[in-house]
């Protein structure tokens, strides 16, 4: 009984006080980053998709097999990366490829190409002798008479490169007299005249005024008529007509045909007469300057037929680096090859002899036209005007004597070929041209990269899938579950870094004791009173008591 009262003392102290205090120790952590990393590349190894992983991991496999796993998951993705690191060097030098896009491309898509036309004999000397008068007053001595007149012969028949025709300069002394003429204008307006040399003209199923439809062209043999062209000296006399100009179909009579007449040329007293008479046609894209062509000798009925492959180049290689693309893009369609050539011929020229033989190329003002005395000049570098090498890239081979051109070759092009058909013309020194289609239809190319970025992507998933068995989402687990790591260990480390805060703290929990009604300890101990569950009814003793 006296321990009873002094345990319910106790308690009341309790319930009086109402307040306990209670102390409380934190977690400390054990988690490190680099176990956690640990542990996800090992769960990421035993559930992905790649072969050999999860058997590498595999605890119940003996440490040889996991071995042997290893060496074979490292063959494979060492193979793996050779092809990977191949294919993408191959993609890094962006090859191209020429295709087929099309066998039956209508040739009425494609411009009529420009039909220059050069007579070997390219000073009238009748309009020579009237210019003559003109330049050299009265009082002018015969020798300088003699040399111009020299001059414009030679210069009749000279194209670029033939500058040694006029080795006889070397041994005269040039007259003042000829220092200032304008040799480029003096061979403009000896040239024979248009109306002279052409006639019967037709194009599009009528006939034309040879004058409104040729012009007068600028070229590497001097001045010529041209039809068609977009770079020729004079403007064209239709300014509403559409231009290049197209052809309506093909065969005879369906493109251009002139009749050429050189018995109306005069010419110079010291040509050669052993030089047969004719013309020099030249086929070129509208857009490009003429260069060299082909002679048709006189007397002559000239069916030429035409056969145009085109191309272009897509998007694609457009888009690559100025260094890769395997040939020159212009917006404006401006910029073709043989252009290019002619232009770094001029750009030699003016290397060499600080000066622009203009009466062969375009004019320009970062250079001044050669005059008669800069003649000595191109017959001394000749020979190196005599050749030229297309040249892509950077370095130069200085120690080859002859022009270097860096010309890539335009994106969009048209590259003609003909096909002649000569008749004879007895008793006439005329020639009949008739230029025009052989066909409809044309090949047209497309010029397109090997591996685009999408196929370097199909490859490298196939090359993935066929060593390793992984896709793109594997990738994305493993970044996963590095990133559940990582965001794991920050989140334990901030725990741990708290630690310390809560250590130093003691938590009070008040608590409120009620009192206990039932005063157990204070009542007498109740008597228990056995049953009996097992007996039966019958056995029972009901009077017992």
């Amino acid at each position: 009984m006296k321990s009873d009262r002094r345990k319910l003392r106790k308690l009341m102290r309790v319930v009086r006080n109402g307040v306990t205090r209670i102390k409380f120790h934190g977690k400390k952590g054990q988690g490190k980053l680099f176990n956690t990393i640990l542990q996800a590349l090992n769960y990421f190894c035993t559930h992905t998709t790649i072969h050999g992983l999860r058997h590498i991991v595999n605890p119940e496999l003996h440490i040889i097999e996991r071995f042997l796993w290893l060496v074979m998951f490292v063959i494979s993705s060492t193979i793996a990366s050779n092809v990977i690191y191949s294919l993408a060097l191959r993609f890094q030098d962006a090859p191209t490829a020429i295709n087929i896009e099309s066998m039956h491309y209508g040739t009425s898509y494609l411009p009529f190409p420009s039909v220059t036309l050069c007579p070997n004999d390219r000073v009238d000397w009748n309009r020579a002798l009237e210019l003559e008068l003109k330049i050299f007053p009265n009082g002018t001595d015969k020798a300088s008479l003699e040399t111009f007149r020299k001059i414009l012969g030679k210069l009749s028949m000279m194209s670029f490169g033939d500058f040694d025709e006029l080795d006889f300069l070397k041994n005269r002394n040039v007259h003042r007299s000829l220092v200032g003429i304008n040799i480029t204008q003096v061979l403009y307006e000896v040239m024979p005249r248009c109306d002279q040399l052409l006639s019967s003209c037709w194009w599009r199923n009528a006939y034309r005024n040879c004058c409104d439809i040729f012009q007068v062209q600028k070229t590497e043999y001097g001045f010529c008529y041209s039809f068609n062209s977009e770079v020729a000296q004079t403007l064209p006399m239709d300014s509403m007509e559409s231009r290049p100009r197209r052809a309506s179909g093909y065969g005879d009579w369906t493109g251009v045909r002139v009749t050429i007449h050189l018995g109306s040329i005069r010419k110079p007293p010291n040509s050669n007469e052993k030089e047969v008479d004719g013309v020099v046609v030249i086929i070129n894209e509208p857009h490009v300057w003429p260069n060299s062509g082909t002679m048709i000798p006189s007397g002559s009925r000239v069916s030429m037929s035409l056969e145009c492959i085109s191309g272009y180049a897509t998007e694609r290689v457009l888009e690559l680096d100025k260094d890769k693309q395997p040939c020159q893009y212009d917006e404006n369609g401006l910029y073709h090859q043989e252009t290019c050539l002619s232009l770094c011929k001029r750009y030699w020229v003016a290397k060499y002899c600080s000066c622009n033989p203009s009466f062969f190329f375009p004019a320009t003002t970062r250079f001044r036209d050669c005059t008669i005395e800069d003649f000595i000049c191109l017959i001394i570098h000749n020979d190196l005007f005599n050749d030229y090498i297309v040249h892509f890239g950077d370095d130069y081979p200085h120690d080859i004597p002859s022009m270097i051109c860096n010309c890539l070759p335009e994106c969009d092009y048209y590259i003609y070929s003909t096909q002649f058909s000569n008749v004879p013309l007895h008793n006439m020194n005329d020639i009949i041209l008739d230029v025009h289609y052989i066909g409809q239809t044309s090949f047209r190319y497309k010029t397109d990269i090997v591996i685009s970025q999408m196929d370097l992507l199909v490859s490298f998933g196939g090359i993935i899938g066929l060593f390793l068995g992984g896709s793109l989402l594997s990738v994305v687990e493993l970044v996963y579950y590095l990133v559940s790591a990582m965001f794991s260990s920050l989140k334990s480390r901030l725990k741990t870094e708290e630690e310390p805060r809560n250590r130093s703290s003691v938590t009070h929990v008040h608590t409120r004791v009620l009192p206990i009604l039932d005063y157990n300890p204070l009542k007498p101990r109740t008597r228990k009173i056995p049953i009996f569950t097992n007996y039966g009814f019958a056995e029972l003793n009901l009077n017992r008591y």
